[in-house]
């Protein structure tokens, strides 16, 4: 790398990564492991700002080597707390000479960027989009929209996610870095799958055939339901078939509910918090996904990673991820039908599930590695940083 890119002092880059939580939740694990993957670099010094200090992903923290978090407790942003937390944020990037705060979510954004504003524009301020549609409400996206014109660049985890942004008057630099997935986690491996389903209380059958579904089960956009009605069209074709729910949220309730009323309850594991996916998936037969909307689906990667067919309606970037027909099969959005359908190809056919699911790890590891996610966001830092250089020069000979 070109040294005039580094600071004037000779110190590493100092980089404030802010996330929402330690939740488990794809925004959350995806900022972790791209901040681990930075701090075992020679070029950044990495440091953790976080708006609630819990959730089960904090123990990554400590596992990766990263530096305790600053904590900035936010109940509101129009609230009198949030401007001290602005001044409290504010002296930290002066007391820790931060060059970049890079954000993760919708909170972070707003948070990181107005207190970089506060700041006098400095440090360099990197936001993140990593949905389209269904997940903010109008206010919101106002908000996020209008804040985005005072970031230096925006990074969408897809193709539609930028797409997305354009059609919303967004006109700032907006990078395609897609999410990255540690391949490893996923390798084939021998597994107890005895042990995997008394785990989490799965039926133990050699002869069932999980379709899991990963995702959150608060948002109605990630419309769970379509899979229940998927799996009512196939109860009384392929009996060997069950499907597994794992995530946690609001819907859960009335989504065994709504498995009950359609027949399939017996069939229907609904298995909340999973932080065994890798070892779940290794026992699957297939993963699906059933979102009205999305921007990157991280879930789609890690069934790709373990070696899985996919099937996976039409939306946000899963067409840069799924080559249709040869790793997975894209539906429509909410048809039942053609999710029935083209699961009963695979469970009527395993050597063409085994085929797609190869298809589909070979795609995860030559596009969407960690090591793919890391290089394309140095670059992003050092392009930012050697501008920003460039600018100062003019304007001390100016």
């Amino acid at each position: 790398m070109d040294d005039s890119v580094f600071r004037t002092d000779g110190k590493k880059i100092n980089v404030l990564h802010l996330i929402g939580s330690f939740n488990q939740g794809g925004s959350e694990r995806q900022a972790l492991q791209l901040a681990a993957q930075l701090s075992r670099t020679d070029r950044f010094h990495i440091e953790l700002g976080v708006l609630r200090d819990e959730g089960p992903l904090r123990v990554l923290v400590e596992d990766e080597g990263l530096t305790r978090p600053h904590t900035f407790p936010l109940r509101a942003f129009y609230k009198p707390g949030f401007l001290r937390e602005v001044g409290r944020f504010r002296k930290l990037v002066q007391a820790r000479e931060i060059d970049i705060v890079h954000s993760h979510d919708f909170y972070t954004n707003v948070f990181g960027i107005i207190g970089s504003m506060a700041n006098g524009g400095r440090p360099l301020v990197i936001a993140s989009k990593r949905e389209t549609h269904g997940t903010r409400t109008r206010a919101q996206s106002f908000v996020e929209q209008r804040l985005f014109q005072h970031a230096d660049a925006i990074v969408a985890n897809s193709s539609a996610v930028h797409e997305f942004l354009l059609s919303h008057g967004v006109r700032k630099s907006v990078e395609v870095i897609h999410n990255g997935i540690a391949v490893g986690d996923f390798e084939p491996e021998t597994v107890d799958r005895l042990s995997v389903t008394r785990g989490l209380g799965l039926p133990d059958g050699e002869d069932v055939r999980f379709i899991t579904f990963v995702a959150n089960l608060s948002l109605p956009v990630k419309n769970q339901d379509m899979l229940l009605r998927a799996a009512s069209r196939l109860s009384g074709i392929h009996p060997e078939a069950h499907f597994v729910f794992a995530g946690e949220g609001s819907r859960e309730n009335d989504l065994a509910m709504y498995a009950r009323e359609l027949g399939v309850s017996d069939r229907t594991h609904f298995i909340g918090r999973c932080m065994r996916v890798p070892d779940l998936l290794r026992i699957s037969f297939a993963g699906v996904l059933t979102s009205n909307a999305e921007g990157f689906s991280n879930s789609v990667l890690e069934y790709m990673a373990a070696r899985l067919p996919v099937v996976a309606t039409d939306v946000g970037g899963a067409r840069e991820a799924i080559e249709d027909g040869v790793s997975g099969f894209v539906i429509p959005v909410d048809d039942d039908e053609a999710l029935a359908e083209k699961l009963t190809l695979l469970l009527g056919d395993a050597g063409m599930a085994a085929r797609l699911g190869q298809r589909g790890r070979e795609i995860m590891g030559e596009r969407f590695s960690l090591d793919a996610q890391l290089k394309k966001t140095m670059a992003l830092y050092e392009r930012l940083l050697a501008s920003r250089m460039r600018g100062a020069k003019v304007g001390r000979n100016s």
